[in-house]
């Protein structure tokens, strides 16, 4: 009898410990299926930013391309509802309706409002993988991984705000209050990529960003130097691109150490 009964508790201990192991593993699974659709949405739609930019801004006919980007966020957002977590849906359904009115209004936009209804997407996209990526690290109780991932995720949210500023003056660059204006936003994301570039040296992608960065440079010392909107905007481009691989290539490695590494993005 006592061996009975000591084979059922064992029995018992084992299905419990295999039934919260599956659950373990179908909720990491869930939060990586998460955070790849998310950093599609993501990319999808720097594209499509980049695409509507160029049409406003210099009348350049980027209308496949746009349909395509568009064809493709639509059906990501709805996608990313089925996935959502029920406690945090609302959320999801917040950004899923910020596309929609993007999507449906962008060519009625100036540059500087495409610039941040783009913008609200990349960083409402951007918070949500925040929010999973901070509950899963707090779930595996890696104070090292949390630190290292933080310094790198507030230097890039400080990026981003910086180039989204730098942007916003472009289109004003023909007169002299807009030149000094776009001087002292360039001084601004130029301190924060430095900063950047401290606290990720094995992350800062080396020929792309040392060019961007001297062109930067360049035109701090000597505006005049700048040959038009266009190549302003194409060194905004660069630098964007600079900043997000320093952020994908952390995300990467952070959801590696945590389960297994993530998948190219949706336009690499």
């Amino acid at each position: 009898m006592f061996v009975f009964i000591s084979l059922a508790v064992a029995l018992c201990t084992l299905l419990g410990l295999s039934y919260a192991a599956k659950k373990h593993s179908s909720q990491h699974e869930h939060r990586y299926q998460l955070i790849v659709a998310l950093r599609d949405i993501i990319e999808v739609t720097r594209q499509h930013r980049n695409a509507a930019h160029y049409t406003l801004m210099f009348g350049q006919d980027k209308s496949r391309h746009i349909t395509l980007t568009q064809q493709r966020l639509t059906k990501m957002s709805s996608d990313l509802i089925e996935l959502a977590p029920f406690d945090n849906k609302p959320m999801y359904r917040i950004l899923e309706q910020n596309i929609k009115q993007l999507l449906g209004r962008w060519s009625q936009l100036n540059v500087s409002r495409s610039q941040i209804a783009h913008g609200k997407i990349i960083r409402h996209s951007l918070l949500l993988i925040d929010d999973l990526v901070v509950d899963w690290i707090a779930n595996q109780y890696s104070d090292a991984l949390d630190i290292e991932y933080s310094q790198t995720w507030q230097g890039v949210f400080d990026c981003l705000d910086a180039l989204t500023q730098l942007r916003l003056c472009i289109d004003y660059i023909d007169n002299e209050k807009g030149d000094s204006r776009l001087v002292r936003r360039m001084e601004t994301l130029q301190k924060k990529l430095i900063r950047l570039s401290v606290n990720t040296p094995t992350r800062v992608p080396s020929p792309t960003s040392s060019l961007a960065m001297t062109t930067l440079e360049q035109y701090i010392e000597n505006p005049t130097t700048i040959r038009s909107k266009e190549d302003m905007y194409q060194l905004t481009t660069t630098l964007s691109e600079v900043i997000f691989l320093i952020y994908d290539t952390t995300i990467n490695e952070v959801i590696q150490e945590l389960y297994q590494p993530l998948p190219k993005t949706a336009l690499a």
